[in-house]
This record gives C-alpha cells, structure tokens and sequence, in this order.
C-alpha cells in the first residue's frame, strides 16, 4: 500500500473526476439553451469563469445557445439577458468585475425563478455562487433537475 503525507494512504485520498467532455452526453448539444448565472456578489476570476463555461460549450459542445444572466437571480425575470458567444467573451478576463453585473437576492423565491428559466427555454443552467444561497437555491434545483441539467460553482 503506497502512502503520501505522514500517514495517509492513497486508498483514503480524496479523488475528483477530470473534467471535460464525456464520451457520452445526457444531451443533445443543438437541443441546448444555456444560461449562466453569477450570484450573492463580486468575486475573483468571475469572468474567467463565465468565459470558460461560453467557451467550452461553444467550442467543446457545439452549442449555439448561450445567455448570460444580469445581476444574479433577480436578473432572470427582471432584466434583459447578454447572448454570449466566443466574440463576447474572448478577453473578457482582462477586464475587471463582472460583464454580467453583481446582484444579491437573499431570499428568492425558487418557483418564480424556476418558472422564469423554463419560460425562456432553458435547459441547462451553470451558476456561480457563494455558499449563503446554496442550500436555498438548491432545494428547487432538485426538483428541476428531474427534467433539465444544472451545475453550479463555489466561489472559494
């Protein structure tokens, strides 16, 4: 049994997935209607992500449909979505904040915001976002899940 540290072993070492595309997709990539969503405040490297997330679908996926949400969750039924595509977003990472803007809605209502996603057809979601609106924002996704992809990133 190999060994790392000064008494761990490789058997109880944490182990992540690699990341990237799948040999097989739970989705047909000309059916996707993407949005992406920062929320709860400004963070480090939030362009990056916003344009990894753009870049990878575009590129790696094939998709054609991708929407940048404004200002969080509340910018999902209040204010006019950002088409993104591999022209809006390619040096976006030089600039400072946030191209999508910084919202915080501390207590949404998850209905009303779910209900504001399937309404302009979104099938997958990626989210950025802090740990105090996980736990709400999560409980709706589980139900939503059944029928559409999420994901979601922790700003550290």
């Amino acid at each position: 049994m190999s060994s790392f540290g000064i008494s761990h072993s490789f058997d109880r070492a944490v182990r992540w997935l690699r990341a990237g595309p799948r040999k097989y997709l739970f989705f047909q990539p000309e059916e996707v209607k993407a949005a992406i969503i920062s929320c709860g405040g400004l963070y480090p490297g939030v362009n990056v992500v916003i344009r990894e997330i753009t870049m990878s679908l575009y590129f790696n996926y094939k998709v054609k449909e991708v929407y940048g949400i404004p200002f969080g969750f509340k910018g999902i039924n209040n204010y006019d979505w950002k088409k993104l595509d591999s022209e809006v977003v390619k040096s976006i990472q030089n600039t400072g904040g946030s191209i999508l803007g910084i919202g915080h809605l501390p207590n949404p209502d998850i209905d009303q915001l779910l209900n504001g996603l399937v309404a302009k057809g979104i099938n997958q979601v990626s989210i950025y976002i802090n740990m105090q609106n996980i736990c709400n924002f999560l409980k709706g996704l589980c139900y939503w899940r059944k029928k559409h992809y999420a994901n979601y990133y922790r700003a550290l």
